[in-house]
């Protein structure tokens, strides 16, 4: 596991199907230290339902850096890639569907 090395793992983007994902493969805080979901959003500072992560705006991602994002909202990965990209982000994408991809 990556965590298990020390690495920081963060979620990006909050909705139901990553939250679905998220439960289904019981992937709760242990191994994501938060969820960021775009500035203005109405889930920022709130928690995901069951596995109580935290929801941050994306801002936190960028000063933080972590080394691995995990994209919840796999049908807009390119986009998000894209945009974290120009915002200064540059650590790995971790895409889990259809197969799961780091990049």
């Amino acid at each position: 596991m990556l965590k298990d090395f020390g690495y920081q793992i963060v979620g990006v983007s909050a909705p139901a199907k990553g939250n679905t994902l998220l439960k289904y493969c019981g992937i709760g805080r242990d191994l994501i230290d938060y969820i960021a979901e775009v500035e203005g959003s109405t889930k920022v500072g709130k928690f995901t339902p069951g596995s109580h992560i935290r929801v941050t705006g994306e801002d936190e991602l960028i000063q933080d850096n972590p080394d691995y994002a995990l994209i919840l909202a796999w049908n807009w990965k390119d986009q998000i890639k894209k945009s974290l990209r120009k915002k200064g982000y540059r650590g790995c994408f971790i895409i889990p569907i259809p197969e799961v991809v780091i990049e």
